[in-house]
């Protein structure tokens, strides 16, 4: 037999010893600490939606080691001056990856990431309008650095219908909307409009222009109506709760599509949140985690559930004295055009205003 050189038993020893290490730490299950990763957490909390929205969130990531949540956060969602600001700094940060709520935002992170050609992934939660905007390419082939989820379920079931089950006897129904916003609920609003009308009932679509403004525009015109009703992701949404107190002022009965108002408003009804947010966190495990590329990685449109919480003494402060619980949850499961509302919705009702 030859000799072995120094050199040839030092690195056979080293393999023996390295070997060994793996196979008691495989025998161990001892696993080594995985790669940490900085979130940007972009948006607006200036509304309960995404306040519940960015907790869903947090909920999810806070048990976990790997990701760290750093907050980029703007005063306001109509403020373009704070959301520009925000998204600026968002982008110029050394985060591995930003969340992006809302539609502003969004649009803003989109502009703003081809203006710098940024190669920073972005996932959003919460926009329409996604292609008209110019935020992704195409829903299947987003393009660029940025993908998301998105709620395609907002009216599976029309609120009108539901305020009409609920409240038979309304006849003029007031609907604010902010009209500037590039994705405005205008067209929602007419189409809300148009069903009324098939039941004699008067719809009004009053236009907002600035969320700030709302309130003191809808004390001029709330008296000439029995309801009031706003639509899921408005500009009215962040007034909500004063809403629900100008509705109880006025005995006119409030139907919210956001958790602004689900303390004072009669009706509220609006989308379980955590089910956009854990489908965004899985997308962002597909980028940091398994590298795949947001350009190629589908927008996924999701279907989630409503909450429609009826408030009894909302109700009887806003022009339903003799409201009966178990007569309005009969109607709505006697309704035919509520016949998905009854698998996709849970109802819970409140006795405390």
């Amino acid at each position: 037999m030859g000799r072995f050189s120094r050199a040839q038993v030092v690195g056979a020893a080293t393999i023996v010893v390295v070997s060994s290490v793996v196979f008691l730490l495989i025998q161990m299950q001892v696993h080594l600490p995985a790669q940490q990763y900085t979130i940007g957490l972009v948006w607006a909390p200036s509304s309960k939606g995404h306040e519940q929205l960015g907790s869903s969130f947090m909920d999810i990531v806070r048990d976990t080691k790997q990701f760290v949540v750093k907050s980029f956060a703007a005063r306001d969602s109509s403020d373009v001056l704070s959301i520009t600001a925000t998204c600026d700094a968002a982008l110029s940060s050394d985060v591995d990856l930003l969340f992006s709520l809302g539609y502003n935002c969004t649009r803003t992170l989109a502009q703003l990431s081809k203006k710098r050609k940024s190669t920073k992934p972005v996932v959003f939660i919460g926009v329409s309008e996604l292609v008209a905007s110019e935020v992704v390419e195409s829903l299947e082939k987003p393009g660029g650095v940025i993908t998301g989820v998105y709620d395609a379920g907002m009216y599976f079931t029309h609120p009108i219908d539901i305020l009409l089950t609920l409240k038979p006897q309304a006849k003029s129904i007031l609907l604010p909307y902010g009209f500037l916003a590039a994705d405005s609920n205008e067209p929602y609003a007419v189409v809300e409009k148009q069903i009324a009308a098939e039941s004699d009932v008067y719809v009004e679509l009053f236009p907002i222009e600035k969320a700030e403004d709302a309130l003191s525009h809808i004390t001029s015109v709330i008296d000439q109506h029995d309801s009031v009703m706003y639509l899921e992701a408005d500009v009215v949404g962040p007034c909500g709760s004063g809403l629900g107190k100008l509705a109880t002022q006025h005995s006119v009965t409030l139907f919210a599509c956001s958790p602004d108002a689900k303390d004072t408003a009669a009706f509220t009804y609006c989308a379980e949140f955590k089910y956009s947010a854990q489908a965004a966190y899985k997308m962002m495990l597909r980028i940091l985690i398994n590298r795949e590329d947001p350009a190629n990685i589908p927008v996924e449109k999701l279907k989630n559930n409503r909450v429609l919480t009826i408030n009894v003494e909302c109700c009887k402060k806003q022009g339903m004295p003799d409201i009966n619980l178990e007569t309005l949850l009969a109607a709505l499961h006697d309704n035919p055009k509520l016949i998905e509302l009854r698998e996709r919705i849970f109802i819970t009702h409140s006795e405390t205003f």
